[in-house]
C-alpha cells in the first residue's frame, strides 16, 4: 500500500510545484507587461483645429492617404490604412497634429500664459499672433484690433505724460500693423518697431508671386487692415497704402533688446537705435526668430543669405542651397527654374520631411542632371568665389559659388520672450483659444468687417463712416465657351465647393485627373470617367470670402473640369472652366 502511495505523493508534490511555478510566471508576466509600454496598441492622431492652418503638409507626406483636408482642417478619413509612420506629425509646422499611443494622452502644448485679453503676467504687456497660439494672417489682424480696444478702454481719461507713448508695438506683421491702425482710430499715440528693414518682413520675403489666402475661412476680418486672397506683392502693397495713408509711425531696422516695466507702471523699451517709454506694450513678433547660421569660416560674407526673395535675380550664377526642408528644396528648384546653376547640400540622408510633390520634382531634376544633390554633406568654408563642402566619404570638394542660401530654419523667440517676463506653461494638446472674430466682438459687439479695398479701409481709419463693403466683381456672363485660368487662382474655388460636387453623365475618355478620397482633387493619378458639376460655388474668382452654398439658379459657373491638379506644386497647372450660358438676371 505504501509503495502505491509514494508515487501519488510525489506526483502531487510535482503538480503543486508546477502549478505554483506557473502562477509565479504568470504574475511576473503581468507585472512586466504593466511596466513596459503597450507597444501593441496603435498610435492615434490628435488634431488641434485651433492651431491647424490647413497647409496640407500632413496630407502630402502621408503614404497611405489616411488624412485629408475638410473645411480647411486636417481630418483622419481612413485610419485603417495608417501605417504608424508618424510622418504627418513630423511634418506639421504648428504642432496641431501629434500622435499618441492608445490608452495614453497626447503630449502637451507649451504656450504663453495669457489672460482672456491676451495680456501676459505683466500688467499692460500684451502678446498676439502665432507665438500666442493663433497662426494665420486674419487671426493676427483680429487680435491686433482686440488688444488695442481693451487698452483704449483702460487708458481712457488718463494722460500719458510728457515723452510717454500710449502704446509701443513690437513687430510690423499683420498683428502689429492692425494694432497700429487701431491706435490711429482710437487716437492713441503709438510707434511700431520692426527689426527688419522692410515692413511685414515675413510676408514680404516669401518667394515672388506666393499666393496668400484669407484664412481662416471661418473667421471674419474685423480689423482695420485689409486681408484678402492675393499674391504677397498685392497684399503688402495694400497694407503699405493703408499704413502710409494713415501716417502710422513705423521704425524699421530697430531690434528690440529689452522691455522693462518700472515701479511707476511705465515701460521702457530699449532698441538697437533708441529708447521709448510707454504705458503699454504689444508684442507682435511672430514665431520666426533669428535665422540659423552655419558656424563655418565665411558664413558672414555678404553673399551668404538666409532668405530667398526673387530667384530671377540669380539667373546665370552659381548658387549653393543648404538645407533639407521644403524651404530649401523649393528654393533650389525655383533657382533652377530661373536659370541659375544650383547645388543642394544637406547633412541628412534624404528629404523625408518634404512634401511628396517636392520630393518627386526634386528627383526628376536630379535625374535630369539639372540639380546636383549632395546628401550627408557639410559646408566647410565659404570664400569670395567658391565654397568647400565635406562629402559623405570624408573627402572635400570645392565648387564655384557666387551666392549661397542657408535655409535651415530659425530659432523661435521663446528665449527672448521669457527674458522679457513672458511666462510659458503646459496645456493639454486640444487647448483652444477660440475664433478671433469672437475675441474682437467681446470687446466691440458691433464691430463690422474690414473694407477689402485699401482706399476704403484707409478712409475708415481716417474717420469716414463705416459702410457696407463693395461687392466683389463678378465675371461677365458673356464669356467664351471655355477659358483657361491659372490653377493657383482657382484652387480655392474648387476646394470650397468639394462638399457640393455631384457626378454627371458625360465621360471624358483619355483624360487623367489626380483624385483621392472624398470629392477632392488630390493624390494619385486615376482615369476620369465623369465630369464634376459644381452646385455650390458663388464668385470663385473674387477676393471676397464668398464661396457659399447657393442654388443652381445662382451659379455663374456650372461645370469645372480639372485636367490637371490645382493642388499640385506646379504653378503651370490649368483648369478648364465651362461657364453657364448667358441668361437674363433673376428677380431677387
Amino acid at each position: 500500500m505504501e509503495a502505491f502511495l509514494i508515487p501519488l505523493v510525489i506526483a502531487g508534490v510535482a503538480l503543486a510545484l508546477l502549478t505554483a511555478g506557473a502562477l509565479i510566471d504568470d504574475r511576473r508576466t503581468r507585472v512586466k507587461r504593466r511596466a513596459q509600454p503597450k507597444l501593441d496598441l496603435p498610435l492615434l492622431h490628435s488634431i488641434n483645429e485651433d492651431r491647424c492652418i490647413g497647409c496640407e503638409a500632413c496630407v502630402d507626406v502621408c503614404p497611405t492617404s489616411v488624412l485629408d483636408l475638410i473645411d480647411h482642417k486636417a481630418r483622419v478619413v481612413r485610419f485603417s490604412d495608417c501605417v504608424q509612420c508618424e510622418q504627418c506629425a513630423n511634418a506639421c509646422p504648428t504642432t496641431a497634429l501629434v500622435m499618441y499611443r492608445q490608452g495614453s494622452t497626447p503630449k502637451t502644448l507649451t504656450v504663453p500664459e495669457l489672460d482672456e485679453r491676451f495680456m501676459t503676467g505683466v500688467a499692460g504687456q500684451y502678446l498676439i499672433g502665432e507665438v500666442a497660439g493663433k497662426p494665420l494672417v486674419k487671426n493676427a489682424a483680429n487680435l491686433g484690433r482686440a488688444v488695442i480696444e481693451h487698452i483704449a478702454r483702460d487708458l481712457a481719461g488718463a494722460s500719458a505724460g510728457e515723452g510717454v507713448l500710449d502704446v509701443v508695438i513690437v513687430g510690423s506683421g499683420p498683428g502689429g500693423l492692425s494694432a497700429g491702425l487701431t491706435c490711429k482710430v482710437k487716437r492713441l499715440s503709438c510707434v511700431v518697431i520692426e527689426k527688419e528693414h522692410v515692413m511685414a518682413s515675413t510676408v514680404a520675403r516669401y518667394p515672388k508671386g506666393k499666393l496668400f489666402m484669407a484664412e481662416p475661412s471661418g473667421a471674419g476680418n474685423l480689423s482695420y487692415l485689409p486681408v484678402f486672397d492675393a499674391t504677397k506683392e498685392e497684399l503688402v502693397a495694400a497694407w503699405k497704402q493703408v499704413v502710409d495713408g494713415a501716417q502710422l509711425p513705423l521704425k524699421l531696422g530697430e531690434a528690440v533688446e529689452t522691455v522693462k516695466r518700472g515701479d511707476d507702471g511705465i515701460f521702457t523699451v530699449k532698441t538697437t537705435v533708441a529708447t521709448y517709454r510707454a504705458r503699454t506694450v504689444v508684442l507682435a513678433t511672430g514665431l520666426r526668430g533669428k535665422p540659423r547660421l552655419l558656424a563655418v569660416p565665411g558664413a558672414n560674407l555678404e553673399k551668404v543669405h538666409s532668405r530667398l526673395e526673387d530667384p530671377a535675380d540669380y539667373a546665370g550664377q552659381h548658387v549653393l542651397v543648404v538645407g533639407g526642408g521644403d524651404s530649401a528644396v523649393e528654393g533650389a528648384m525655383s533657382l533652377v527654374d530661373a536659370g541659375a546653376t544650383v547645388t543642394l547640400s544637406y547633412r541628412g540622408d534624404g528629404f523625408k520631411r518634404c512634401k511628396q510633390g517636392n520630393q518627386k520634382r526634386l528627383a526628376e531634376l536630379t535625374e535630369a542632371g539639372k540639380l546636383p544633390v549632395l546628401l550627408e554633406s557639410n559646408v566647410k568654408e565659404f570664400t569670395a568665389s567658391d565654397v568647400t563642402i565635406k562629402l559623405k566619404d570624408g573627402t572635400s570638394t570645392t565648387i564655384p559659388n557666387q551666392h549661397a542660401f542657408v535655409l535651415i530654419g530659425a530659432d523661435t523667440p521663446v528665449a527672448w520672450l521669457e527674458a522679457n517676463n513672458v511666462r510659458f506653461i503646459e496645456r493639454e494638446h486640444l487647448y483652444a483659444l477660440g475664433s478671433t472674430d469672437d475675441v474682437v466682438r467681446r470687446a466691440v459687439p458691433d464691430a463690422t468687417p474690414c473694407q477689402p479695398v485699401p482706399a476704403d479701409a484707409l478712409a475708415v481709419v481716417l474717420g469716414a463712416p463705416t459702410r457696407p463693403a463693395r461687392p466683389p466683381t463678378v465675371p461677365s456672363r458673356a464669356r467664351p465657351s471655355s477659358v483657361l485660368i491659372p490653377a493657383a487662382r482657382l484652387g480655392r474655388a474648387i476646394r470650397r465647393a468639394t462638399s457640393a460636387f455631384t457626378a454627371s453623365e458625360p465621360t471624358v475618355p483619355g483624360r487623367r485627373l489626380r483624385t483621392r478620397g472624398t470629392n477632392r482633387v488630390h493624390g494619385e493619378d486615376t482615369e476620369v470617367t465623369k465630369l464634376r458639376e459644381v452646385t455650390g460655388v458663388s464668385n470663385p474668382f473674387g477676393h471676397e470670402d464668398t464661396f457659399r452654398q447657393t442654388s443652381v439658379t445662382d451659379l455663374d459657373v456650372t461645370t469645372i473640369v480639372t485636367f490637371a491638379n490645382p493642388f499640385a506644386d506646379d504653378d503651370a497647372d490649368v483648369t478648364i472652366v465651362r461657364p453657364a450660358p448667358a441668361r437674363p438676371a433673376l428677380a431677387r
